[in-house]
């Protein structure tokens, strides 16, 4: 076992009770519940990759939509898909296990509907499911920090992009200036080791400035969230912003130095809208992010793996990003 720490990115799962509806075709892309192949496909792609790293540490974290509706059922699926294992196809059944505190997730735009079709009018800013959100407590952030890699630290931060006053449940985010005031305060009580190297992460939904293809919404954090995160970032020395949200996934190609830098997962797991295409331009994606010590500095590495044929597994694409620091 090396001493690695290995962090599974997914997104944009979209568990959805509307999958046995028989309505693909009728619902928009944007609507299409979870794919149960591709919830297959991961699992197994997932276990394989632990067997070959044998990392130290494990985690999978969930940048938001979790779910497709916000309903009590679909967020018990997404929790035991995550934390267990659900039936899948032909009577088989698939999950990604681990323990409570191997999992971290953060709320999406979906995740905040409750349930209603038309979001405008019935967001509920402070709702969250209890049972896959237990450590936020109806709270907007939370923190944790791994100290036991041999020479690293570790130190992951989630945040609800959609829970600031100018908040568009359909796509546009906002942060509450109040959770940054948390986590910074969190920050200034933790105490760093001079013995270990620190790896500072924080997750949430919504991309800190792209405004995502589309021409009818405008996706990304308000003007005055992106101020506001851009000195958080800067004042906290975070070194990657794990995102979701966009439905394309970004890995940046050149060794751009870990400030602030995003790292954005697609869809993991969304169905297509019809079998013959495929969720978004990128198919089904994640993210594998890695970091261990190297001669005294943190080697950290992110790979893109994407699935966009239905009979074919997620497959590791080129050009990693790499970086020591």
């Amino acid at each position: 076992m090396s001493a690695k720490v290995l962090l599974l990115h997914i997104s944009d799962l979209h568990f959805g009770a509307r999958y046995l509806s028989g309505r693909r075709r009728s619902l928009p892309q944007g609507l299409q519940p979870h794919d149960l192949m591709a919830c297959d496909d991961l699992e197994l792609v997932w276990k394989q990759l632990i067997w070959t790293e044998r990392p130290k540490l494990a985690l999978v974290v969930v940048s938001g939509d979790l779910t497709l509706m916000g309903l009590d059922a679909e967020f018990c699926v997404a929790n035991t898909f995550i934390r267990g294992r659900i039936h899948s196809q032909w009577n088989l059944a698939s999950g990604l296990g681990g323990t409570a505190d191997q999992q971290w997730a953060v709320p999406g735009n979906h995740d905040h509907w409750g349930g209603r079709l038309n979001p405008l009018f019935v967001l509920q800013q402070r709702w969250l499911h209890g049972s896959m959100f237990p450590r936020l407590s109806n709270r907007s952030c939370w923190a944790e920090r791994y100290d036991d890699i041999p020479g690293l630290q570790l130190m992951l931060m989630g945040l609800d992009s959609n829970a600031g006053p100018h908040a568009d449940p359909f796509a546009k985010g906002s942060i509450d200036p109040a959770d940054l005031k948390e986590l910074e305060d969190w920050m200034n009580d933790f105490r760093s080791s001079k013995d270990q190297r620190e790896v500072r992460i924080l997750v949430m939904h919504h991309s800190r400035h792209f405004p995502g293809v589309s021409s009818k919404l405008s996706h990304e954090l308000d003007v005055d969230s992106q101020s506001l995160l851009h000195d958080f970032l800067r004042d906290q020395r975070i070194n990657f912003v794990f995102t979701g949200h966009m439905h394309e996934p970004i890995v940046p190609r050149a060794s751009i130095p870990p400030t602030g830098l995003e790292l954005r997962c697609g869809t993991t797991l969304q169905r297509s809208r019809s079998p013959k295409s495929l969720p978004s331009a990128a198919g089904h994606t994640f993210l594998l992010h890695s970091a261990e010590l190297r001669e005294d500095q943190v080697h950290w590495e992110s790979r893109l793996f994407s699935r966009k044929d239905p009979a074919l597994p997620f497959i590791e694409q080129e050009d990693p990003y790499t970086c020591d620091f």
